[in-house]
Order: C-alpha cells, then sequence, then structure tokens
C-alpha cells in the first residue's frame, strides 16, 4: 500500500464504499500518481474529476458524472474546459498561468461557475481546482438547491405576509428600476397609489379579522388587473396600495384604476357574515412619466400621492391624475 493511499484510509471512515474500477469507469494508466488519484477518487462521494496539464479529462467518478448528466465514460478524453458556460471558458483556458516569469499550476476556488449539462440544461456549481504534481483535480459541488432556497428565501423576504403582494421596500426598489429602464429605453411609466376609503370605520365596525380579509380581497382585484408580467403591485402600507406601470401611458393607467375601483366597488360580503349593504371603495392617485415631467421616481410617486389626496378631498371612490 503507498502512503498517499494509506493516508486516506486512515482520513476516511469504515463505511466507505469500497473502489471498484468497473463501478466508477475510472481509467488507470501508466503513471503511479494518476492510478494512485484514480484510485481515491473513485471511493470519494462527491464530485471529482482528474484531468491533465492540457485539461483533457483522465478520470471522472460517478458522483462528478450523474453531476455533468451523462456515463463516466463519455467524458474521458474530454478537454474539461468545454463544460462550462461562455463567461467562465476563458478563464480557465490554460491549466498552466505564467506568474513572475515562470509556469505555475492553475489554482482556484472555490467560487461559482455555470456548467452545460449533457441533457442541454445548465447547473450552477462551486468549482475548485487543485494541482497535484502534474495532474489537477477539479471538485464540483451542486447549489441548484441552495439557490432556489435563497431565491424562495428571497421572495418570501419581499412579500407583505396578510396579502401577498409586494411590500414597500420591494416596491421601492423596483421602482428605481423602472424608472432607469424607461428612462434608457425611453419608455413611458406610471405610479398608481391607492387607498382604501373609510377603512378604519369598517375596522371599528366589523373587527380587524374581517378588515383583513377585506385587504386580502382587494389584494386579489388589483393582482388580476396589472396588465402585464411587468408590472408590479405592492402593499405601500396600513390600507394603502401602490401600482408601477412600466411602457404604460397615462390613459392606460386610468384603465387599469378604473378596472380595480369597478371591481372593488362590486365586492359582496354577505357570504362573510357581514350585512348584505356592506361595501367598500377605494381612492386613486396616477401620476405618469413620458418624458421630463419628473426629476425622479421619489418626485413622481409624491405626485400620485398628491392626487389621491384630490381624490379623497373631492369625495372619495374616484380617480385623479397628476402629470406633473
Amino acid at each position: 500500500m503507498s502512503v498517499l493511499t494509506a493516508k486516506y484510509n486512515k482520513i476516511t471512515s469504515a463505511n466507505v464504499t469500497p473502489f471498484h474500477p468497473r463501478l466508477n469507469h475510472l481509467r488507470v494508466g501508466p503513471d503511479p500518481l494518476q492510478n494512485e488519484l484514480t484510485q481515491l477518487l473513485g471511493q470519494m462521494q462527491d464530485a471529482k474529476v482528474l484531468v491533465d496539464g492540457k485539461g483533457k479529462v483522465l478520470s471522472i467518478n460517478l458522483a462528478a458524472a450523474m453531476l455533468l448528466g451523462d456515463t463516466c465514460e463519455s467524458f474521458l478524453d474530454e478537454h474539461w474546459q468545454s463544460w462550462l458556460t461562455t463567461p467562465f471558458k476563458s478563464e480557465y483556458e490554460f491549466m498552466l498561468v505564467r506568474r513572475e516569469g515562470m509556469l505555475m499550476p492553475l489554482q482556484h476556488g472555490p467560487r461559482e461557475v455555470v456548467i452545460n449539462q449533457a441533457c442541454g440544461g445548465v447547473l450552477p456549481v462551486h468549482l475548485s481546482v487543485s494541482s497535484i504534481g502534474e495532474l489537477f483535480v477539479l471538485s464540483l459541488q451542486d447549489l441548484s438547491e441552495l439557490k432556489a432556497e435563497l431565491a424562495r428565501m428571497s421572495e418570501l423576504a419581499a412579500k407583505d405576509p396578510l396579502t401577498s403582494l409586494y411590500n414597500r421596500r420591494a416596491f421601492d426598489e423596483a421602482l428605481q428600476r423602472h424608472w432607469d429602464s424607461c428612462k434608457e429605453d425611453k419608455l413611458p411609466l406610471c405610479t398608481v397609489i391607492i387607498d382604501v376609503d373609510y377603512f378604519k370605520s369598517f375596522n371599528d365596525m366589523h373587527g380587524h379579522i374581517q378588515g383583513d380579509k377585506c385587504l386580502k380581497r382587494i389584494a386579489r382585484v388589483i393582482r388580476g388587473e396589472l396588465p402585464n408580467k411587468q408590472s408590479m403591485a405592492a402593499r405601500y402600507g396600513g390600507e394603502e396600495f401602490a401600482l408601477i406601470l412600466p411602457g404604460c401611458a397615462e390613459w392606460q393607467a386610468q384603465e387599469v384604476a378604473e378596472r380595480i375601483r369597478a371591481r372593488v366597488r362590486s365586492l359582496e360580503f354577505g357570504m362573510y357574515g357581514l350585512p348584505e349593504e356592506t361595501m367598500v371603495s377605494v381612492s386613486q392617485g396616477i401620476a405618469s412619466e413620458d418624458g421630463e415631467n419628473f426629476p425622479s421616481p421619489v418626485a413622481m410617486l409624491c405626485c400620485a400621492d398628491t392626487a389621491l389626496y384630490r381624490s379623497k378631498k373631492e369625495g372619495r371612490d374616484r380617480i385623479t391624475s397628476c402629470s406633473c
């Protein structure tokens, strides 16, 4: 038994599956170091690939082949750089790099890259490259589940827990992005602020549980009237909602606001144990940017808020536009 194998066996537990060349399809070559590394990689449970100084695959264990989506044999003699998506290929083109006038082995990682799978899919992985003599061991760790969970947590953090609309922080961030994008593409942008009329009285009369149910129903109405996937609805605070309508002119925002006004006005509450005559309404303010109306998205939002105030002052259950 070699010193390298003895050290490895000392570290690993007694329950490790014994190496079997046919099971893992790892190539045995004339180089003793290559053979030692091949056997060690075969016993490892995480994805490992052995390559030479030109990046040619000498051995690949079963975990790595499963990650890449094909049999072990199919990857032998390939250049592993071909698995990388375009942004990363140039960084790993050479396994030897010149530093201070000397050729040095490439050492990397771990860092996140994206690889192409044999099935045609792409997969985010942590990649590290370690040199051992004139050979290199690639370590791959699948990040897809982690990234999916992070995306889910990020989505939850951006949502209002009661209505499942976006929250104010997410709205403010999105408004700046859409402002910049619409300015660059010379497209119109509208914001709408929506406030539930006499909502405090509704809560006082029917209770906060019914008030929450009412807000949920209004939120569903608002979400259902968004004109496209780029549009966004948020609960801006309390009984106040806000919309971002990128690419929409003022007349289109007016149509969206009117559909919301009419549908909220027609909501029935008798089935929820409230008097049949119970009804709610909303007041709305619109601001539109189609050139140089406002110096900033905050200014545009303030204008929509002023328009909302006018709707309240002039009798509620109405829509007011403020274009400058």
